[in-house]
C-alpha cells in the first residue's frame, strides 16, 4: 500500500452465509487491479474449490492444517496444535499488513478463531490501524459471544444426534426402560442453529 492511500477495514459480519463469499469477492477484484493480496485461513486446512482461482491469480494463500475436526472434539495436544497453527498464519497475515507487503490481507474465520480460544482478541485489535468505535467493538464482541453460543448447540446437538442413533441401533429384542415419549427422557428442543455448522471446521 502507498504511504498516501488511506486504508480501510471490512468487517463481514452475521448470520447466514456470504462473509467468507463476500471477502473472496473483494480479493479477486483487488488482485484483477493488479493488488497484492493475502489471504489467511482461520480453522480450515483443506484444499477449498477457491483455491484454484487464488493460485491462477497469485493471490497468496495461508491456512491452519492443524484444525480438522470441530475444536470441542479436540484433546489438549490437538488444542495445543492448532492454537499454535493460528498465531502462526496470524502472524504471516500481520507481517504482511503492516510491513505493506499487501495490499489486501483477508482474515477468513477469524473472529470463530478468537472465539474457540485459538487467538486472543487483544492481537486482533492491535492489528487494526486505528483504534475501533464503540459501533465496531460491541460488533465485534457480539459476533465472538454467538460464535460461542452457536459451538455450544452444535455440540449439544451432536450428542443428541449419537444418543438417538445409539437407541435405534440397539437389539430388538431388548425392552426400552421408559417409554420413548417419558417427558424425563425426551431431550428438549434444540435451538435452531442460524450459521452453517461447516464454518468452524472443514468441510
Amino acid at each position: 500500500m502507498e504511504q498516501n492511500e488511506r486504508a480501510c477495514v471490512h468487517y463481514y459480519f452475521g448470520d447466514g452465509n456470504g462473509k467468507s463469499t463476500a471477502a473472496f469477492g473483494l480479493s479477486l477484484r483487488a488482485a484483477g487491479a493488479g493488488k497484492r493480496v493475502v489471504v489467511a485461513q482461520f480453522l480450515k486446512g483443506l484444499p477449498y474449490a477457491e483455491l484454484a482461482s487464488f493460485e491462477k491469480l497469485g493471490i497468496a494463500v495461508y491456512q491452519t492444517p492443524a484444525v480438522n475436526k470441530f475444536v470441542f472434539q479436540m484433546n489438549d495436544e490437538e488444542k495445543a496444535a492448532a492454537k499454535a497453527d493460528c498465531e502462526r498464519v496470524f502472524g504471516i497475515a500481520r507481517a504482511a499488513a503492516t510491513s505493506g507487503d499487501a495490499d489486501v490481507v483477508v482474515l477468513d474465520e477469524v473472529t470463530d478463531a478468537v472465539a474457540c480460544g485459538m487467538l486472543e482478541e487483544s492481537a486482533l485489535l492491535s492489528l487494526l490501524p486505528f483504534k475501533f468505535n464503540e459501533t465496531i467493538e460491541r460488533a465485534v464482541d457480539d459476533t465472538i459471544d454467538r460464535s460461542i453460543e452457536d459451538m455450544r448447540a452444535i455440540g449439544t446437538r451432536i450428542r443428541h444426534q449419537k444418543a438417538d442413533k445409539a437407541t435405534t441401533e440397539a437389539p430388538k429384542d431388548e425392552a426400552p426402560t421408559t417409554a420413548p415419549d417419558d417427558p424425563a427422557t425426551t431431550p428438549p428442543p434444540l435451538p435452531i442453529d442460524k450459521e452453517d455448522p461447516s464454518r468452524f471446521m472443514p468441510k
